[in-house]
């Protein structure tokens, strides 16, 4: 009986999704940017090479589109996508090592010069689904490092970057990619019994890094935002999530690219609409 609702809840949402999803991706707001530099972390597979994806296909794409991944030796279609648009930069970094981040700051640096970075997206993530039986110190550090301690440390870093983009008068922002599987106002059960500790109190505590982070660069001009992707079919979503990565994506970005300054520190969904903390 419980297997039969969860199963009916799951029907009722992706109808309720389809809606909103199925997004025009040449309607007009999706042939240029707002932002001529970008950084993705996370980018060799799932969102983040989605991302990289869709921006270098639009009719005005940035400058340079940066895009991060711990193996890019392994990193085939990211690789393919360099190869055919010289604005695209695959860089090898490890977000937990703090060596790695500084040697892509560098690099990224070398590119953008006085310009700066206008847009850096914090996707890069990992994801155990533990239960109170399950759930180990190990794993859960390594969720919250991953998930919220390397998007903060690597604003950190590429702050005077960022700083650069903002005093040129540019629009400059940071974007974490979190979920609403962190949102405690919204706290609800993906199916039974899947409680999802390590993976739910990394992305509060990166909600809550996203905050702070907006509080502080405000007055440089640096905007900061949280946004769900929404349940994706990725290797970390699940085949039968409610959204393809192409969906998931052309939402995401049509988001960023509306987002305005009084927008900043707040908390989105995929596709715009306020999520609660």
């Amino acid at each position: 009986m419980m297997h039969n609702e969860e199963n009916e809840k799951k029907s009722k949402r992706k109808k309720e999704v389809q809606k909103w999803t199925f997004y025009d991706l040449f309607s007009e707001d999706t042939y240029s940017m707002n932002y001529s530099t970008v950084l993705i972390t996370g980018a060799n597979r799932g969102i983040g090479l989605e991302l990289v994806k869709q921006m270098a296909s639009l009719s005005d794409p940035p400058t340079h589109i940066f895009a991060t991944s711990r193996h890019p030796d392994k990193a085939t279609i990211l690789n393919e996508l360099a190869s055919k648009s010289s604005n695209i930069h695959v860089i090898e970094c490890d977000v937990k090592n703090e060596e790695s981040v500084a040697q892509l700051v560098s690099q990224v640096a070398c590119h953008v010069g006085s310009n700066g970075l206008s847009l850096l997206i914090n996707n890069a993530a990992i994801a155990f689904k533990h239960s109170l039986s399950t759930v180990n110190v190990h794993d859960l550090m390594d969720n919250y490092h991953v998930n919220a301690v390397a998007p903060l440390m690597i604003t950190k870093q590429m702050l005077p970057l960022l700083k650069l983009s903002a005093e040129n008068g540019r629009k400059t922002l940071v974007v974490n990619i979190s979920s609403t599987l962190g949102s405690i106002a919204k706290y609800r059960k993906i199916c039974v019994g899947d409680y999802q500790y390590t993976y739910r109190a990394s992305k509060a505590a990166l909600n809550m890094i996203t905050r702070c982070l907006w509080v502080e660069l405000k007055e440089s001009k640096i905007s900061v935002v949280a946004i769900c992707p929404g349940w994706v079919q990725t290797d970390m979503g699940a085949p039968d999530a409610d959204l393809t990565p192409t969906e998931s994506v052309a939402g995401l970005l049509s988001t960023i690219n509306h987002l305005n300054e009084e927008d900043g520190g707040k908390f989105f969904t995929f596709d715009g609409k306020p999520n609660p903390w």
